[in-house]
């Protein structure tokens, strides 16, 4: 988590956002405003973390299904459930075989951190929730391939392009119905973000494309995070701006008057 950051502008003036502590709330908040801004505002010359301790006990535990209504109720379920994850993954079968899960549908994969008591109680409290289906708890050399798996999932090359897309978490999981055969799905079912492998041959990717790109109503919102760089000259790759794009056109013209900082980089005109 970042707290401070120092940046160069485009006419050589160091900028400094945010502290050393973490109740600075003094000026702009430029450490939210660097994070992902591609390197269109200035570069960053320094930045204070915020670190917190590794926990005592993790825990990874798995619920197969399979058909996808299942795995939607499910994972409303959870909204009323006396845990406290601190990660719910959606996965359509393509996306669990990716991560090394390979048996179902769809898998929904719960993560707990905490104290090795309240990580146990939370495990078998939501083993009773789920019942009659079966909650397996992952044995430790499968925790760490499917926790670093879910950690890198965005980052695969498991195709010819990748989008990100945001949602209502209601929404989001049903992208999880989305065919095994065409895409690899992993859906951050807690906040309604979703990571999708294309699978298809790249002959085919164009063309389905573009028609996502022209349908008003499929994926809106959706950033293509991967692609052929031919693409990108064709492409709107980051989407349509949306209606408050004007407020970032004005942060960037006041830092970077001249667009000498990776023009052409971001979405819009940034």
């Amino acid at each position: 988590m970042i707290i401070g950051v120092s940046f160069v502008t485009a006419d050589g003036k160091e900028v400094k956002g945010g502290g050393r502590v973490v109740k600075n709330v003094a000026g702009y908040d430029f450490p939210k405003l660097m994070t992902g801004s591609m390197g269109t505002l200035g570069v960053i010359t320094q930045m204070t973390l915020k670190v917190r301790p590794k926990p005592e006990s993790s825990a990874l535990v798995a619920v197969e299904f399979d058909d996808n209504e299942a795995a939607i109720k499910a994972v409303e379920g959870l909204n009323t459930s006396s845990t406290r994850p601190v990660a719910i993954e959606l996965l359509n079968r393509a996306g669990g075989e990716l991560v090394g899960l390979q048996r179902a549908t769809a898998i929904l994969v719960v993560a707990y951190e905490d104290n090795a008591d309240s990580v146990a109680w939370q495990v078998a409290r939501l083993q009773e929730e789920m019942r009659p289906r079966e909650a397996r708890l992952l044995d430790p050399s499968e925790f760490a391939k499917v926790w670093a798996g879910l950690a890198g999932f965005q980052a695969l090359e498991a195709g010819p392009f990748s989008f990100v897309a945001s949602f209502a978490r209601s929404q989001a999981a049903l992208f999880v119905g989305l065919t095994s055969s065409t895409w690899a799905m992993r859906i951050h079912a807690g906040n309604g973000v979703v990571h999708a492998h294309y699978l298809n041959p790249v002959e085919t990717a164009e063309q389905f494309f573009n028609d996502m790109s022209s349908n008003e109503r499929a994926l809106v919102d959706a950033i293509t995070a991967r692609c052929p760089t031919a693409w990108k000259q064709r492409h709107d790759i980051w989407g349509k701006p949306r209606g408050d794009w004007a407020i970032m056109e004005k942060i960037k013209q006041a830092l970077d008057p001249a667009s000498v900082m990776n023009p052409g980089r971001f979405v819009g005109t940034i």
